[in-house]
This record gives C-alpha cells, sequence and structure tokens, in this order.
C-alpha cells in the first residue's frame, strides 16, 4: 500500500473513531438529561417531566450499547408514576405497574447480570399483588425469585437491600413478611449508601436519602418518635428537596414530640 493510500485509510479510520465517539456521547448524555428530568419530576410531583424522560430514552431501547439502562430507567419511570399521586385511580396505578414490568423484564433479557432490575420488577409485582391480592398465588413466586435473584448478584447493593427491606416490611407477617427485619434492611441499606460510590453517571443513583426516610417511617410505626426525627432530618440533609419529608413525615414527628410534653 503507497503512503497515499495509507494516510486515506488512516482518515478514513479517523473519521469513523470520530464519529461513534460523538454517537456514544450523545446517548450518554440522552441517559444522564433523562435522570436529572426523573429526579426533578420527583422532586415536584411532575409527572410531565418523568414523561417527557420517557419520550428522550425510548429512542434507546434499541441501542446495542445502552438498551438495558434505556430500558431500567423507563421502567423506573413507571414504577415512580405509580405512586406519584395518592389519589390516583387503581386502574391507572396498575396500568403503570404492568408496563414496569415489561420494562424491567426487557432490561434483564438485555443484561441478565443486572442485579437492580431484577430488584425493582420484583417491586412492581410486589405492589400489583395489593390490588389485586388474589393474584399473589402467582405473582408472588415471581416476586420472590425475582428479588433472590438480585440479592445474590449484589447482596451489599444499597438499593437493592432497600427494595428487600420494604419488601419484608410491608409484606404481612402470614406470608414471611416482618417489620423488625424490614427496619434492619433500612438500618443496613442507609450504611450501605453512607459509603456507596456509583461507577459512573450512567448507572442509577436514587435511594440514599429514602433509607433514612423508610428508618423514620419505622420509628413512627414505633412510636419512636425522637428517633424518627433524627431520621428524617439526617434524609433532608442528604436530598432537602424530600417534599414526603419535609412537609409530611418531619412535622407529624414535631407535632408527636410537642404532644408528649403537653
Amino acid at each position: 500500500m503507497n503512503k497515499h493510500c495509507m494516510l486515506f485509510v488512516f482518515a478514513l479510520a479517523l473519521g469513523c473513531f470520530k464519529s461513534n465517539a460523538i454517537a456514544q456521547d450523545s446517548s450518554d448524555k440522552i441517559i444522564i438529561d433523562a435522570k436529572h428530568l426523573i429526579t426533578e419530576g420527583l422532586h415536584t410531583a411532575d409527572d410531565r417531566l418523568l414523561l417527557e424522560a420517557r419520550a428522550r430514552l425510548l429512542p434507546l431501547a434499541h441501542d446495542d450499547r445502552l438498551s438495558s439502562l434505556a430500558w431500567y430507567y423507563l421502567g423506573y419511570i413507571d414504577y415512580r408514576l405509580a405512586s406519584i399521586h395518592p389519589a390516583m385511580d387503581k386502574d391507572s396505578i396498575v396500568a403503570y405497574l404492568e408496563r414496569g414490568i415489561e420494562s424491567f423484564q426487557a432490561a434483564t433479557a438485555k443484561d441478565n447480570k443486572f442485579a437492580e432490575a431484577y430488584a425493582l420488577l420484583a417491586s412492581c409485582y410486589g405492589q400489583k399483588i395489593r390490588y389485586y391480592p388474589l393474584a399473589g398465588i402467582t405473582l408472588g413466586p415471581k416476586s420472590g425469585s425475582a428479588l433472590s435473584t438480585a440479592m445474590a448478584l449484589e447482596p451489599e447493593n444499597p438499593r437493592i437491600v432497600l427494595l428487600n427491606a420494604l419488601s419484608l416490611y410491608f409484606t404481612p407477617a402470614l406470608f414471611g413478611g416482618s417489620k423488625e427485619e424490614g427496619l434492619q434492611g433500612f438500618r443496613k441499606a442507609a450504611a450501605l449508601f453512607d459509603r456507596w460510590k456509583s461507577p459512573d453517571s450512567l448507572q442509577p443513583d436514587w435511594g440514599y436519602d429514602e433509607a433514612y426516610t423508610w428508618i423514620g417511617f419505622a420509628y413512627l410505626d414505633q412510636h419512636d418518635t425522637l428517633g424518627a426525627k433524627k431520621a428524617f432530618e439526617r434524609a433532608l440533609e442528604i436530598n432537602p428537596k424530600n417534599g414526603w419529608v419535609k412537609y409530611v413525615l418531619l412535622p407529624r414527628a414535631d407535632r408527636d414530640l410537642e404532644d408528649k410534653k403537653k
């Protein structure tokens, strides 16, 4: 090959490399921007921001490199939409959960080691049982299997530990639940979050403040108001925009403390 041909081949390869790098950077930015929209949507209870994030992510569902992550975040959006408005009707909630289940199934089909997708799949199954108790006969084992897979893959992942703890806390004792074990799980998740480092900006990073939120919630259940107040204050240190803690749970703890002084 003569010198001119070699230069041409090199320039062509360099051009392809730059083009691929630009495309990769663009796809990464879509994920990061969608994460920001999701976070802001949850802080403001604005489902329009969540739906905008969903629209941005959909084209990545068929991206060879990012499809599993895209499906994960699509499922996560529906997981959150199912609970963002307390007065939402049952049919709408279940529709979001079913779409979330489909997305998490797609995420795990693309990456069968995606532990966090299995954990949220289990949570969607579990929440659906709340609205269709008789479906627990089939959905219960599916939820348990998905959660066991997640725990086996990443037993020290704080989000998976948190979701497992929520399952334990809200499952009736007759079916294997335990409020005490759930509280222990919340504490473990919080401790894991205290030292958790996300591998990169594309990966899930939610849940830190929620671990302390649920610790406080469990303490309120036990009438440990001072312990609850401390946990809620820690949650707000981590995320000052946690509206449930700021406007509902912490004021409730403060009122309970005032009542005890009377």
